[in-house]
């Protein structure tokens, strides 16, 4: 559920009602109810004008404030004290001052600036040493150096300067040693202090703390959420310095551009002792611990901390989640552009780094800086991740490497292989396998102009493999020569991907064979693949004899038979060449000069272009070997999609012998004996080898055996398998290899069944196998007679019928006896436990036979627990479909079936392990789907039985039967049949959730068994019966429509559930509800105590009870009259009610005290007149109520309730909206998104609510037909991706799905995504919401489905992953969401699948979390609000919607809230993770909305079948 915090909802809720600017969401009525149930006044300030005042403070320094000079600051948060208030305070008072504040005091900052030294607090800088005692000043007492003995109560404080900005006139300095400038902290010793939210200005120093006598050394100095428009340096002397979600801006020092550090900073002398006698307190050491956390530094220079763990101390610095963007200054002639630089005193001082989650910019050299060694700290240093894990710092590199340094940055580096970098690209391919394959990836553009460059060769002759080069899209500008020269034999290749080069001049004298700007020659190379490879604005030249293509020269396969033949395939995808001019002696083409040297050579081209380039062939008195293309295709093939073109090129050849052809895209394609040419599926050009097929569709008369090879097969082959061509199936599926294709060519009739004992597909490839294998089982009954038999285990056959004409048909079935003489198609059974056979489409026709005998065969039979799937497969029979036993499985996917004898459609299935049909549509003449003896489920099928069979028992005139103990579970779908569902003979269970069910449904324990059907949904036009047989017959109904009353099954009928009756006698529907806020309608049992407000019991007669609607009466009149009339107050428990007067006159005042017993409080007050309509009272406040006098008798009422305390763990009871909060709660309008939405669907025509507030779309679109549309005003400011497009639906927040665990339970154990939760350590310890009842709990199995696999009901891998995280769960779901987070923030649970708001919410108000967003990915989706139809307020509510779109609630939202806005004009908190530096993914929402129900459907069958 998209949960909404209480905070969240009060917020809205006081703003909306308390503000009186509209409804709240869930705002009820209040006609007739009592006004003012919450009482809350609305408070104005008013607020007179401000003077800027400026003041000197302590001498040297000023302070611009916008407090009034009058304002008197009392040091707490919503009321700080002045700097001048803080600068006259004396010790004495600072100590009274503190007390009062517990501690900790605020003071106001205002605009100050210093011009060389500055102070903040009450004292003077003294460098003399000696004690003072002046109590005048904060820092003047002989026990200022002490925390605990002999401190005076001044010492160990805290103070937090807040609002404004602090200016240094200091620009510059050139050394740490000589910075010329101070602010000096006059406060006492170990004082906390910290700057929140202070914008600091050019260079600042806080070193004199170090030299101002007595010491005033610090406890922490802590800048939060600071802004930096300078540089911090100095010498610090405090023990911590915290720096935590700070902005650094570039700043250039004036004096030294090389310290233009954001900040420079060591220790101040650290190490003082208590018997120096100089009041510095026992063993004082200076920055022991160093936090860096959350800031966004942008700079030339790093963040600097040097001299760390001085004089014996060991520090600890924790760097964690920082951006740097550190880009180097010009002229450096060194690495300087590091993010962070960690300098120890010496080698052997040791010092502690925790270092997670920092990120850099692409210009950053490198993360860390080490002075003493590239990738190690000092001797006995550590280095840990946030979870205390030990880790290496990877991208870390010596400091102040000179221009000689052979130091090389990964940056820099141009091609990577693996996690090695490579300086350049030649380096890299110089680093390639020699003896194996090798991928290269390629890092950045590269310039080649002006530089040598060698092709590159492969050594497949000497056992070098394919070399793989990943352009990710980069550009290589200015070769001189052929990336690639190519290679030669073995099974070498090469696979270009993703890569351009423009700008290429390349000029060749001497190359006599090819030239290519990629590669030059193809020679007996196994695999060339380029794609998405481009050319541009670029010139070939050869004047040495080459055959030259703008992509690859020349290339050849080798078909010598007895010398090691090689099949050479070249692969061009997406490529392109544009503005080039080639020039060449010899063949020229735009894409390829010559191709195919050799028989053994083949080529396809697919969606490549030529464009605007000039082509020319300078060799004089030869044919025309000039093509747009290709410009000589000789006796290789050479195939060619439609998607390829050529466009406005040049082709010129000189003194040609034949002219130019008519088709330009080849230039000489007169192929030799061997060679094929194939256009768009055309033959336009073919050698003898292939007789005359020029001008015929190639799929017709050829078949393509791999990509882009093409085979003539012989007049009497039957099928082949890649090449090689059989002329009967039998011989070909012998003679296949593990997992080979065989391909049939033509119709084959089988009079022996074929054994299949290898892995292997068979091809129908458009033709019809009929099933002739013909024996008399009469006298073997053990003889196969299938057509074919898989008898090996662990065997996985595939049947692909997908081309039109494809399938399977059986001869004679039968002799004249009926007895078998054909089983079927296919069958597992003997030796084959283990096997998977896949049919995927195709058309099979069993036998048509018109006797009713039984024939027990099947056209599929699987046992030996073996499993059979078909994929939308048509099959037409008399016999069964399906015959399952021997624990086997059966699933069936789509397809259509009819079934024309008596037989079902999965029969004799005494021992099938599972069988599941999906989207199946089966008709049958009398026999439906049969499941006996273990579990089947059924989803959107579709199941009609034509006719009725008598006599020969009752389950083959079923749409679903079950028995021998099976369970069937129907979802969803249409049944029809004399028995829709029917539990018989030897029982089972059949669980009906929803669906069509047209015919009788029947338990039937014919024997001493048990028949159970629960129906929790579904619609049902026919009995509901038991059989009444000997066994045990149970039927539940918890839900659904009927066409007869089903009370008598209804369980806790008139108690938790109720009939609801509708239409007329002689046709009455019967709906089955749970008994809760009942409407309008008729019911067989007292619905009273269930009723929605505002409906009553409006007739008892004829058994029935009819529920009505009364619309809430205004209340009394206003006329005076003498007559009185009473007014009663019955006593009543908890509490008292008094009325006064007793007695009044019409449109006389009465008012009613309310005092409830301790620890209780008024729950309903109602006042009635003499007809029993309400009265409307006024909540006067303070236990006091009126009401205007009626004309009757009037009777007042009142019920007390305990008080109880919220279950809202970020609703403290001191919270201005705790009441608002608990008024929702306990009208019941707060709730999850499941429960409200299937709330607001029962109430049908009369919602109680204006607004839904919460959720998802994913949600929405379950119950869309409750909304109303509504399009806001505010919607056209929203982020484009979140705006309203579905009418029903306004997103209003983005939220993401997070994991977070309690940091003093998690131990060793590291979260980083969703694979860790697997962790054995953590079974039982994970906390989640039910996904079928939570949105943000259903969010976390959308983000893994979507993580794994793919979000699709059919990924096993991602539901795989679900039923492992539910073992882990150890079967635990939390309530709501709320109930799972607060869990882990208990110590409850270690780890919950939660959402952004509820983890960045809790992490805030200081709870032992951490947040991971999962490295997988997260999905950031939409919370909603929407429009409820019919609602009472339409008007009002859209209001409300375009109040909560508005810039100020979207900036509350955020800032506020924790949640993540839809508007970009907002202010976004520093502690906002951006989303850029989230790996998200995108959720296909549309397939959500569309499959809702399934997937809650298959989320509770996994959970269900894992537990």
């Amino acid at each position: 559920m998209k949960h909404i915090t209480s905070k969240l909802l009060s917020l809205l809720l006081t703003l909306a009602m308390l503000l009186s600017m509209i409804p709240a969401a869930y705002a009820e009525g209040t006609e007739g109810t009592t006004e003012g149930s919450t009482s809350t006044e609305k408070v104005v300030a008013e607020v007179g004008e401000t003077t800027a005042t400026t003041e000197t403070l302590n001498g040297s320094t000023t302070v611009t404030s916008s407090n009034a000079a009058t304002a008197v600051g009392d040091g707490s948060e919503n009321n700080p004290y002045t700097l001048a208030e803080l600068s006259a305070m004396t010790r004495d008072k600072y100590i009274e001052a503190q007390q009062r504040l517990n501690g900790t005091m605020y003071v106001t900052v205002g605009e100050y600036s210093y011009k060389k030294d500055g102070v903040l607090g009450n004292g003077e800088r003294n460098d003399k040493p000696g004690q003072t005692e002046d109590r005048s000043v904060l820092n003047g007492y002989n026990s200022n150096g002490y925390l605990d003995e002999g401190n005076d109560g001044a010492n160990g404080k805290n103070i937090v300067f807040v609002n404004g900005s602090i200016t240094s006139n200091v620009t510059g300095y050139e050394s740490i040693d000589n910075i010329g400038t101070s602010l000096l902290l006059a406060v006492p010793a170990y004082t906390n202090v910290t700057f929140e939210g202070i914008t600091f200005n050019n260079v600042m120093s806080f070193d004199y703390q170090l030299y101002t006598s007595p010491w005033s050394q610090l406890g922490e100095l802590k800048f939060d959420g600071c802004t930096f428009n300078g540089i911090i340096v100095g010498a610090i002397a405090a023990q911590t310095l915290t720096f935590n979600g700070c902005t650094f801006n570039n700043y250039e020092n004036t004096d030294s551009a090389n310290n233009s550090n954001p900040t420079w900073i060591r220790p101040a002398y650290g190490n003082w002792k208590k018997d120096d006698n100089e009041g510095q307190g026992d063993n004082f050491k200076s920055l022991t611990t160093i936090n860096f956390t959350g800031n966004t530094v942008t700079s030339t220079r790093p963040v600097k901390f040097e001299y760390i763990s001085q004089w014996d101390i060991t520090s600890t610095v924790t760097a964690t989640s920082n951006t740097f963007d550190i880009t180097a200054q010009p002229g450096d002639t060194s690495i300087k552009n590091v993010g962070l630089y960690l300098g120890a005193h010496t080698d052997k001082n040791e010092f502690h780094l925790v270092a997670d989650n920092n990120t850099k910019s692409k210009g950053t050299a490198a993360l860390y800086t080490i002075p003493k060694g590239t990738t190690s700290l000092p001797a006995g240093s550590t280095v840990k991740d946030s979870s205390g894990n030990e880790i290496e710092l990877t991208d870390a590199l010596a400091w102040k490497g000179t221009k000689d340094d052979v130091l090389t940055l990964k940056t820099e580096c141009e091609a990577k292989i693996g996690d090695a970098y490579y300086a350049t690209l030649a380096d890299a391919f110089a680093a390639a396998n020699k003896t194996g394959d090798t991928v290269i990836e390629l890092l950045d553009d590269i310039n080649m102009t002006g530089k040598n460059w060698t092709p590159v060769g492969v050594d497949g002759y000497h056992g070098q493999g394919v070399i793989t080069l990943n352009g990710n899209g980069k550009t290589i500008t200015g070769l001189s020569a052929p990336l690639f020269a190519g290679g030669f034999a073995g099974k070498s290749g090469i696979v270009i991907k993703d890569l351009t080069i423009a700008g290429a001049d390349i000029n060749d004298t001497t190359n006599n064979q090819g030239i290519g700007a990629f590669i030059n020659c193809v020679d007996s190379m196994t695999r060339i693949e380029l794609d998405n490879c481009h050319l541009k604005n670029s010139k070939i030249v050869s004047t040495g004899g080459a055959r030259v293509g703008g992509l690859i020269g020349w290339t050849s396969g080798y078909n010598n038979q007895n010398d090691g033949p090689v099949d050479t395939k070249v692969t061009l995808t997406n490529c392109s060449v544009e503005n080039v001019t080639i020039e060449a002696k010899g063949s020229v083409g735009g894409l390829i000069g010559h191709a195919g040297a050799n028989p053994a050579t083949y080529h396809t081209i697919t969606g490549c272009t030529v464009k605007d380039s000039t082509l020319k062939c300078t060799e004089t008195g030869k044919s025309w070997r000039v093509g747009d293309l290709v410009g000589t295709a000789n006796v290789g093939q050479v195939t060619v999609d439609a998607a390829t073109s050529a466009s406005q090129n040049i082709l010129m050849q000189e003194n040609a012998g034949t002219q130019k052809p008519e088709d330009s895209i080849f230039g000489r394609k007169e192929v030799g004996t061997d060679g094929l040419v194939i256009i768009d599926n055309k033959v336009v050009a073919a050698g003898t080898a292939y007789d005359d097929i020029v001008n015929k569709n190639a799929n017709e008369v050829l078949v393509e055996v791999s990509k882009g090879h093409w085979v003539k097969p012989n007049e009497e082959t039957v099928a082949m398998i890649g090449a090689k061509q059989y002329t009967t199936l039998p011989d070909a599926i012998t003679a296949a290899d593990e997992n080979a294709t065989v391909t049939l060519l033509k119709d084959v009739t089988v009079t022996k069944p074929i054994e299949v004992t290898k892995s292997m597909t068979l091809d129908l490839n458009g033709h019809v196998l009929t099933a002739a294998t013909v024996s008399d089982r009469s006298e073997s009954k053990d003889e196969k007679n299938s057509a074919i038999w898989v008898t090996a285990k662990n065997v996985n056959l595939t049947i692909n019928g997908m081309t039109a004409g494809s399938g399977m048909k059986m001869g004679d079935t039968h002799n004249t006896e009926w007895e078998v003489k054909v089983w079927g198609f296919v069958d597992l059974r003997e030796g084959s436990a283990g096997s998977t056979v896949t049919i995927n489409g195709g058309s099979y026709t069993g036998s048509t036979c018109a006797s009713d005998n039984y024939h027990y065969t099947a056209l599929f039979t699987v046992g030996s627990e073996s499993k059979l799937v078909l994929n939308n497969v048509s099959a037409e029979t008399d016999e069964r479909v399906v015959k399952a036993s021997g624990c086997g499985e059966v699933i069936v996917s789509g397809g259509t079936y009819n079934i024309t004898g008596i037989n079902a459609f999965l029969g004799a299935a005494f021992e099938t392990k599972t069988a599941s049909f999906t989207d199946m549509k089966l008709t049958a003449k009398y026999g439906g789907c049969v499941q006996v003896g273990s579990n089947a489920t059924l989803e959107n099928c579709e199941i009609k039985v034509t006719d009725i069979r008598t006599g020969d028992g009752t389950y083959l005139n079923c749409a679903v039967a079950v028995q021998y103990g099976g369970t069937a579970t129907v979802k969803s779908g249409t049944y029809t049949a004399p028995y829709a569902a029917y539990v018989y003979n030897s029982g089972g269970t059949i669980n009906i959730e929803n669906g069509t069910f047209t015919g009788v449904v029947r338990a039937d324990a014919t024997t001493d068994t048990t028949a159970v059907i629960n129906i929790k949904n579904g619609s049902f036009n026919g009995e509901i019966q038991k059989g009444g047989g000997p066994g045990s017959e149970t039927i539940s109904i918890t839900g659904g429509t009927f066409s007869s009353d089903p009370s008598v099954h209804v369980v806790g009928n008139g108690n938790t559930n109720i009939v609801k009756r509708a239409g007329s006698e002689g046709a009455y529907t019967y709906t089955v509800l749970a008994k809760s806020g009942l409407t309008s309608g008729v019911y067989l049992t007292n619905p009273s105590g269930a009723l929605a407000s505002n409906y009553y019991v409006s007739s008892t007669a004829n058994g029935v009870w009819t529920v009505s609607y009364s619309a809430p009466s205004s209340g009394g009149g206003s006329s005076s009259s003498s007559r009185r009339y009473d007014v009663s107050a019955p006593s009543v428990k908890h509490g008292d009610v008094t009325v006064s007067p007793k007695s009044a006159s019409k449109g006389d005042t009465v008012t009613i005290t309310v005092k409830p017993d301790s620890g209780y409080e008024l729950d309903t007050l109602t006042v009635k007149d003499a007809s029993g309509s309400k009265i409307k009272v006024k909540d006067k406040g303070d236990g006091k109520f009126t009401f205007t006098m009626p004309a009757s008798k009037v009777t007042v009422s009142a019920e007390f309730a305990e008080i109880e305390t919220l279950d809202f763990a970020d609703v403290s009871t001191d919270a201005y909206y705790y009441e608002a909060v608990k008024w929702a709660a306990k009208k019941g309008i707060t709730g999850g998104t499941g429960e409200l939405l299937a709330r607001i669907d029962a109430e049908g025509d009369a919602p109680y609510c204006d607004v839904i507030f919460g959720g998802g779309e994913s949600s929405y679109s379950e119950y869309k037909h409750v909304f109303q549309d509504y399009v806001s005003p505010e919607d056209a400011n929203l982020i484009e991706s979140c705006r309203n497009t579905l009418g029903y639906c306004t997103n209003y927040n983005l939220d993401s799905a997070i994991l977070m665990y309690n940091t003093d339970l998690i131990g060793d154990i590291q979260i980083k995504g969703y694979k860790d939760l697997l962790n054995p350590e953590l079974k039982g310890k994970i906390a989640s919401a039910d996904p079928t009842a939570s949105s943000s709990a259903m969010m976390h199995i959308e983000t893994i489905l979507t993580d794994f696999g793919g979000l699709t009901l059919e990924n096993e891998e991602g539901w795989g992953f679900v039923s492992d995280l539910i073992k882990n769960l150890d079967g635990k779901l939390a309530s709501g969401s709320s109930a799972a987070w607060k869990s882990v923030a208990d110590g409850e649970m270690t780890v919950v699948l939660t959402y952004e708001e509820a983890g960045i919410s809790l992490a805030r108000s200081g709870a032992n979390v951490a947040i991971v967003y999962p490295e997988e990915g997260t999905v950031l989706t939409p919370g909603t609000v929407g429009l409820i139809k019919n609602c009472s307020h339409p008007e009002n509510g859209k209001l409300f919607i375009d109040f909560v779109l508005s810039q100020e609630v979207q900036n509350i939202l955020c800032n506020d809230l924790d949640l993540r806005p839809v508007r970009d004009d907002v202010s976004y908190p520093e502690y906002f993770r951006p989303a850029s530096d989230i790996k998200t993914v995108a959720l296909d929402q549309q397939y959500v909305n569309e499959h809702k129900a399934e997937i809650v459907d298959k989320f509770t069958e996994v959970y269900q079948g894992t537990f």
